[in-house]
């Protein structure tokens, strides 16, 4: 019966080669850290909040009306196409985008009226959410509570009110304008 005698040259290869491989995996861990940090650096600088709420009756009297005053700010360097906004305050929400967002470090405000409300859906805390794609082209949301999320779409909602997520919509089409007897949507 033989033995197959180790010498110290084959364990000294495989040595380095594990070695090396283990370099190379670290290697590439660090460069995937690296790009998603840079990624995010553009995202963290991207924030809405809400700045101010208003209550009053309206002439109805059917029930209260409230304004929710949002602000937002692009202290990146890089512009944004748009970013898409989702304010809910109690049962009731709205949907709107502003944009483009230039990248003046310059805190800008928009007025949201929501009628006829109850009185539980008035007082209630006003929340908001936002998504936005970044130069890089990675979609982009934060939430309420101003956690950011990457690769995240904006919810069927905005697709279904005909929302292009990131992109303003100017592409006409040579039909657009005229009227369409034939019932397709537009």
């Amino acid at each position: 019966m033989g033995t197959f005698p180790l010498r110290l040259g084959d364990l000294g290869s495989w040595v380095g080669s594990v070695g090396t491989g283990v370099a190379l995996i670290i290697a590439f861990w660090q460069i995937v850290i690296l790009r998603r940090d840079r990624d995010a650096r553009q995202a963290s600088l991207i924030s809405m909040w809400i700045s101010g709420k208003s209550l009053k009756g309206n002439a109805t009297e059917t029930g209260l009306d409230a304004s929710v005053e949002i602000s937002f700010l692009n202290a990146s360097t890089q512009p944004l196409g748009q970013v898409l906004y989702e304010v809910r305050l109690g049962s009731k929400k709205q949907w709107g985008r502003v944009g483009p967002v230039a990248p003046d470090n310059e805190v800008r405000k928009k007025t949201i009226a929501f009628s006829d409300m109850t009185v539980d859906d008035a007082n209630a805390a006003a929340e908001m959410d936002i998504w936005f794609t970044d130069e890089a082209g990675h979609r982009w949301s934060r939430n309420q509570t101003g956690r950011l999320k990457e690769g995240v779409r904006p919810p069927s909602d905005f697709r279904t009110l005909g929302f292009k997520f990131g992109i303003p919509h100017t592409n006409k089409t040579e039909n657009e304008g005229q009227d369409d007897s034939k019932g397709a949507p537009a």
